[in-house]
């Protein structure tokens, strides 16, 4: 899979900098910012098959891409954006679910048992834990030394739903 063009990293960038919401990445300047979205796409390019493969059967061969992009985007949020801990708790994870089962009413999501997708979420949240170290080492200073691991999991969010979701 080919990183996304640069028309559509510059137009993450404007959704994330311009209006600059509630100073989330006011610590870089343009040029910073552009090389940290570069990164992190190029790094959900290199790491995409392997999250897939995390995934257990039959969500992996029944879930869409978008929906296993927004599956992720989920977790991502809720661990990192949501919720100050260190892990989701069984609640957490609980509402994950909820979130998947309410916007995605489509045949791929309600063809898996509600076990079968609380699995698929447990296995995303995993995969977003064992590969957090390898994501932020991707990024280039100054980026990685200055930005909140909130402020990272914003820039991770916007790039897989940009290349998933909004261009689906």
């Amino acid at each position: 899979m080919p990183a996304l063009p640069e028309v559509e990293r510059e137009e993450i960038w404007r959704w994330i900098a311009l209006p600059n919401r509630e100073g989330e990445v006011d610590s870089l300047n343009r040029a910073d910012l552009r090389a940290a979205i570069n990164a992190a796409d190029d790094w959900v390019v290199a790491n995409s098959a392997a999250y897939n493969t995390a995934l257990p059967q039959p969500a992996r061969g029944v879930l869409t891409a978008p929906q296993k992009a927004l599956l992720l985007s989920y977790v991502v949020r809720r661990r990192y954006l949501m919720l100050p801990s260190a892990e989701l708790s069984e609640e957490e994870r609980d509402n994950v679910y909820q979130e998947m089962i309410a916007k995605n009413r489509d045949a791929e999501v309600s063809s898996l048992t509600p076990a079968e997708l609380r699995a698929a979420i447990d296995a995303a949240d995993d995969w977003a834990v064992a590969n957090a170290a390898s994501f932020n080492s991707a990024l280039p200073q100054p980026a990685r030394g200055v930005l909140t691991t909130a402020q990272k999991a914003l820039i991770f969010n916007w790039v897989v739903r940009w290349r998933w979701l909004v261009n689906a």
